[in-house]
């Protein structure tokens, strides 16, 4: 994870937004964050650790999580936002968190505005969940992990020392990435054993599902098959034989009944014969009349046009007198036209009127008006030119009154401006720093006497922890001391009189011990439990003198000092009077202020107001001038058109000149008054003219139309001549073949007559009728052939039907049983080979059930993992352990044990081994940042993205100038050696020395502004 840009706002102290550009800070590999107690450096890490995972350690202890958040925000905000930017591996990502102050249930609380997760731009999550579960999957480490790991804040840098086996086990797990061969190993291990028990089950089932069969119950129904395989064709056999018989009497049977059929069908014709010979007789009348009947037809059809032409004559007699009616009346209207329009020519030519003078008279009126009206307008245009004058020297004389008024102002506001409020400022900030001092010397000294009250009550604990240390000391000297007894006592029993003794080489030995005190086992027992003890008491006493260091360096950081004086009760009171002092002048400076500021303020409102003023007055000034300009103008072209319009009058004649409008406007209308009763005249000429061409037109439509009606009669008198010529000549024909064929008129032709269809029908019935009859008695003959005299009786052949459908029947059972048989084997063969297909499954998956199952067992006891985790522990213990004997130049080291417990090796002190909880404040600070460098440089998100930075935040104020030099030193060779940006949270300044890029956050101003950073 490689950090690139950071914005918070209304976060913790810092009030306005801030922005930590991390590519810059960390160029050099390393870098510092520095600035005063409380000043908000740990809160950059809380703005990184809160955009990651929506809290941070601080407030995860509160209620919920968001009344933490809700704690979190800056007391002068409404909003609080963070933007996160930062890079894995290749892929960047941006984080956009952003909260409100809003109410919940009558309560104040800070509630989520937005949410957003980006991935090169895109987003891929906008709510809580889906946001928790991508940064699980890009990111892979919870909170807790990456506090510990990553992100080190202060009161945790030494949690990951501290943690207990089991607890630090689970941790590597998650870091890792070894849940898969552990928990998440076993679960998958105990699903495959599930897995392979449903197969089992399923298996069993479809062996049930499908039943059961053998090769016996299959060779079986092969032997049956067999058997009526040979019955089957015994009966094909007798089958072949009795068709033979069944054949030949069964063609005599169907020439018998083909006997019989024929024989019916012939008395049905006979009985048909008269009616055939009266068809015979009707379709021979029928085409003696069809000779006749064409003539009728076209002697009828001449008759009826004869009568058509005969009703057109009487029409066109009727229309022929109509036309000549028209043809005289149309003659009549044109000569009244005629005459009309000579009476209307002769008025015409009676009318006074020049179309010329009516123009030109109207001209010149509308001249001589158009002069009357500009010469008014000129007088108007003078009067308003005079108006603009005056007024413009009105206002001059006002915006010269404002100039002076201005200036006046501008002098009293030079008297008022030299005011300096910075005062204000800094007798706030002066008076902030003593309450500080004040409440932190007040907080200090209550911490102070709990401080000593815990260090007298420690000092106590060592003393009784000392005490009771020496006396097992003493005790264990004791036992000691009477163990060697014992020793004696055993080679004493031992010897006998004249053998030497194997101390002194005597073999004289005259004070024989007789009776023990003890025995050696159970002496050794019992210095064993006393050691025991005493290394206890050792611990204790360790840890003791750890805390009793810690305090005295506690109290000693508790003191508060002000301008090189330790602050005391004495120096508080003053500060207090001091504080109420700087209160009063703050008061009275501020209430002078506010007095000169309000008069300041109603001079600005003053001074804007006259400005406004000399503003809009000049404007006016500049919009009258421009006006007179306008208006000379105007003037000036109204005299030009007066000069051409009596130009234009004098060309049109002296006449026109000295008559008055009145006059030229009498005559004018006159003339208008003639000139439209000429195009009244003019109007009912042209109509008149237009009546006598339509008369005309229409004139000559009726003699065409008339002359076509005397040709249409003289056409249909010529064709009635022929019709009747025609009409006698049929008529003759008629007569002649009626005569002939004995008709006796025309109506019984047209009965007689029955039609083309009707005689072809007749034709095809009478023909049918022969052949039938013809047929019949052919077929009766050869029937009777081939029957030749044979009988067969029913009885006989319904005994033959019988026992052919028997026969059939037998055979047609015996074919489906061996069918079904063949089926069933069919079928029994598939099942025999699935039953052992499934029995093979059967014992596969019981078999992998048996692995997975001996496998669980195996997992479920942890030892695996343990070994994992273990074994990587020592990696991260061994680098660690490198980097702590090159600090503390030999003397520590770190081991840990099977149950991933932490020991630190005294090499200096006899190889000592020393619990975890036994070190000091600067002890457990440089264990702590070995292990977790050396944690770091393993840990790989996900086991593919590698870690590109690593923060500390405070921790160095326990160590004194010289490991402060080494651990910097160690620091400085892992961003060279491991490529990795460090970053360095603390207030110490012999940090800043040795950091080149730093980053100086400066401690907000209540009530004046929030937190501020500054890149060096």
């Amino acid at each position: 994870m490689r950090p690139i840009l950071l914005e918070i706002e209304g976060l913790q102290s810092f009030k306005e937004r801030q922005k930590i550009n991390f590519e810059k800070l960390g160029e050099a590999g390393i870098f510092g964050i520095f600035g005063e107690t409380g000043s908000g450096k740990s809160t950059i890490l809380d703005g990184m650790i809160l955009a990651l995972y929506g809290e941070i350690p601080k407030s995860s202890t509160f209620a919920n999580n968001q009344g933490g958040i809700r704690n979190l925000l800056n007391t002068s905000s409404d909003k609080m936002e963070i933007y996160f930017k930062f890079a894995l591996d290749e892929d960047i990502f941006e984080i956009s968190r952003k909260y409100y102050l809003g109410k919940s249930k009558g309560e104040l609380d800070l509630k989520t505005k937005e949410i957003i997760l980006k991935k090169n731009g895109e987003v891929i999550a906008e709510k809580t969940n889906a946001f928790k579960e991508k940064i699980n999957e890009e990111f892979g480490l919870e909170l807790g992990d990456f506090t510990r790991t990553v992100v080190l804040p202060q009161g945790q840098f030494s949690e990951f020392l501290k943690l207990k086996g089991v607890a630090k086990r689970e941790l590597l797990e998650r870091i890792f990435n070894m849940e898969k061969y552990g928990k998440s190993l076993q679960e998958k291990v105990n699903e495959e054993k599930k897995f392979w028990a449903k197969e089992i089950e399923k298996y069993e089932n479809q062996k049930l599902g499908f039943g059961e069969t053998s090769k016996e119950e299959i060779e079986s129904l092969e032997t049956r098959k067999n058997q009526e395989k040979e019955f089957l064709k015994e009966k094909e056999e007798e089958k072949e034989k009795f068709l033979k018989e069944y054949k030949e009497k069964e063609e005599l049977k169907n020439l018998l009944l083909k006997n019989e059929d024929l024989k019916k069908e012939r008395v049905f014709l006979d009985l048909k014969k008269d009616e055939i010979e009266l068809n015979k007789k009707s379709l021979k009348r029928s085409q003696e009349a069809y000779e006749l009947i064409e003539h009728i037809e076209v002697f009828e059809n001449i008759k009826n046009k004869i009568d058509i032409n005969n009703e057109k004559l009487e029409k066109l007699l009727v229309e022929k007198t109509s036309f000549e009616n028209k043809i005289k009346e149309f003659n009549k209207d044109i000569e009244n036209n005629l005459l009309k329009l000579n009476d209307v020519t002769k008025e015409k030519e009676t009318v006074d009127y020049n179309k010329g003078e009516e123009i030109k008279l109207g001209k010149i009126i509308f001249s001589k008006k158009n002069l009357i009206e500009k010469e008014e307008e000129k007088i108007n245009k003078s009067k308003d030119l005079e108006n603009l004058k005056t007024e413009i020297k009105n206002i001059k004389l006002d915006l010269e009154n404002n100039k002076n008024k201005a200036l006046e102002i501008d002098k009293k506001r030079e008297e008022i401006s030299n005011i300096d409020e910075s005062i204000l400022e800094k007798l706030l900030n002066e008076k902030q720093e003593f309450e500080n001092i004040i409440k932190k010397y007040k907080e200090n000294s209550k911490k102070k006497e709990n401080y000593i009250k815990e260090k007298e009550e420690l000092l106590e604990k060592e003393i009784l922890f000392s005490t009771k240390k020496n006396q097992i000391i003493d005790e264990i000297d004791e036992l000691e001391k009477l163990k060697i007894e014992n020793i004696a006592l055993q080679l004493a029993i031992n010897l006998k009189e004249g053998e030497p003794c194997p101390v002194c080489g005597s073999t004289f030995h005259p004070h024989l011990i007789i009776e023990t005190s003890n025995y050696e086992g159970d002496i050794n027992k019992d210095i064993k439990s006393l050691n025991i003890k005493r290394e206890e008491y050792i611990n204790e006493e360790g840890k003791i003198k750890g805390k009793i260091d810690t305090l005295t360096r506690n109290i000693e950081d508790l003191s508060i000092y002000f301008k090189d004086r330790l602050i005391d009760e004495n120096i508080t009171l003053e500060l207090e009077n001091k504080i109420q002092e700087l209160e009063n002048m703050y008061l009275k400076e501020k209430k002078n202020i506010d007095e000169i500021n309000s008069q300041k303020l109603s001079i600005e409102k003053e001074e804007i107001l006259i400005n406004n003023t000399i503003k809009n007055l000049v404007e006016k000034i500049l919009e009258r001038e421009k006006n007179v300009k306008k208006q000379e103008k105007e003037i000036e072209n109204i005299n030009e058109k007066i000069e051409d319009i009596k130009n234009s009058i004098s060309l049109e004649g002296e006449i026109y000149i000295n008559n008055s409008i009145e006059n030229l406007e009498v005559r004018k209308n006159i003339l208008e008054e003639n000139g439209k009763k000429i195009d009244s005249l003019t109007k009912v000429e042209k109509t008149l003219e237009k009546d006598i061409s339509l008369l005309k037109s229409n004139l000559e439509k009726l003699k065409k139309e008339f002359d076509e009606v005397l040709l249409d009669e003289k056409a249909i008198t010529t064709e009635n001549s022929i019709f009747d010529k025609d009409k006698i000549e049929k008529e003759n024909i008629i007569n002649s073949l009626s005569n002939k064929y004995n008709f006796k008129n025309n109506d019984e032709v047209k009965e007689s007559f029955l039609g083309k269809e009707k005689e072809e029908s007749l034709k095809e019935e009478i023909e049918e009728y022969t052949n039938n009859y013809q047929r019949i008695i052919t077929l009766l003959l050869e029937n009777e052939t081939l029957i030749k005299g044979r009988q067969l009786r029913d009885e006989e052949w319904e005994g033959l039907k019988i026992k052919s459908n028997e026969i059939e029947t037998t055979l047609n059972n015996l074919r489906v049983s061996i069918s079904s048989l063949e089926r069933d084997i069919n079928e029994k063969k598939i099942l025999l080979e699935q039953l052992e297909k499934i029995g093979k499954e059967i014992l596969k998956a019981q078999k992998n059930f048996d692995i997975a199952e001996d496998l669980y067992k195996k997992l479920k006891s942890g030892d695996f993992i343990k070994f994992l985790t273990t074994k990587r522990l020592k990696t991260i213990v061994a680098n660690a352990s490198e980097r702590l004997n090159r600090i503390s130049n030999g003397r520590y080291q770190l081991e840990s044990d099977d149950e991933c417990d932490f020991f630190v090796i005294d090499v200096f002190n006899s190889g000592d081994r020393r619990r975890t909880g036994t070190l000091s404040g600067g002890e457990t600070f440089i264990v702590s940042l070995c292990l977790a460098l050396a944690l770091s440089k393993q840990l790989q998100l996900k086991g593919k993205v590698p870690l590109q930075f690593f923060f500390l935040d405070e921790g160095f104020g326990s160590l004194d100038s010289k490991l402060l030099d080494k651990v910097m030193d160690s620091i400085e060779n892992i961003k060279n050696e491991e490529r990795l940006t460090i970053g360095v949270i603390s207030h110490l300044e012999d940090l800043k020395v040795r950091i080149i890029k730093r980053l100086e956050v400066e401690k907000a101003i209540p009530g004046v502004r929030g937190s501020r950073i500054k890149l060096i």
